[in-house]
């Protein structure tokens, strides 16, 4: 898995999906068989989902998701990209089930499993124009993942991964 830091580098992976009271908000947007296009009103955050097999309707119901596999994830905001996330392969029916685990009773783990499935977990800053601040993405869930991270393109005075400053690890 690689998730790939744009812009500012401090992009929140949530603020895709959810409020800032933590309830789910994206609304669907169009659909096409490669991609699921969402949008939170919330936080303003377009969120494009990019894989196979997804439904050429405008709303899509929950059957008609269940062969759509999930290979990269576009978050946006402002015309901006702000996150990447690909070398995935899920399946988007187990991906929705993580997002509204965490809605519904705060429960990472089903997200946790499908971050898991990665042998290694590649973080690249070098897109963003600042330091990156991984901690509002992780902190909810790093100590349920099992996964290796590998992290490039970051600078060594960064504070706000796992460690100290010069101690992300």
């Amino acid at each position: 898995m690689l998730i790939e830091y744009l812009d500012d580098g401090s992009f929140d992976f949530g603020t895709g999906f959810f409020s800032e009271d933590g309830f789910f908000e994206a609304e669907g947007t169009a659909t096409t068989p490669t991609s699921l296009d969402l949008f939170n009103p919330s936080t303003g955050v377009s969120v494009s989902l990019i894989g196979t097999n997804f439904p050429n309707t405008p709303d899509p119901s929950i059957e008609e998701l269940e062969n759509a596999t999930l290979m990269e994830i576009v978050f946006t905001s402002q015309g901006q990209d702000q996150m990447r996330v690909s070398g995935v392969s899920w399946n988007f029916l187990d991906f929705f089930i993580a997002l509204f685990e965490i809605d519904f009773n705060g429960d990472f783990s089903t997200l946790v499993a499908l971050f898991d499935q990665s042998d290694i977990i590649t973080v690249d800053g070098t897109g963003a124009s600042s330091g990156v601040d991984m901690s509002a993405s992780f902190q909810p869930f790093e100590e349920l993942l099992t996964t290796p991270f590998e992290v490039i393109g970051l600078s060594s005075q960064d504070n706000t991964l796992f460690g100290a400053t010069g101690d992300d690890s």
